[in-house]
């Protein structure tokens, strides 16, 4: 859903984690039991598996997107969070979650 606009991502085993700067995902309202800001609330802390830059298939630890070739990391939080909700919604409407 977020096309372009996805910074990198890495995959494992169906899990996959966005990039976004620090503090942004702390006030984020709970969209789904599966999906989690990791890191986003109090002392918590958390620790991301980070694959070499070559690793770009699954299912274990790969890069689903990599970094740009400006090295990019991050994804736009508030572009994130509609894509996340968006997703909810269509799985929802097809009863999958």
């Amino acid at each position: 859903m977020l096309g372009d606009a996805s910074g990198a991502v890495i995959a494992d085993y169906g899990l996959m984690y966005w990039f976004i700067p620090s503090g942004h995902a702390q006030y984020w309202r709970r969209l789904h039991k599966g999906i989690h800001a990791l890191g986003a609330h109090g002392a918590e802390v958390t620790c991301v598996g980070v694959p070499p830059t070559d690793w770009m298939e699954g299912p274990r630890l790969h890069w689903r997107i990599p970094a740009g070739p400006d090295g990019r990391l991050t994804t736009d939080p508030h572009l994130l969070r509609l894509a996340m909700a968006r997703a909810v919604a269509a799985e929802e409407a097809v009863g999958r979650w």
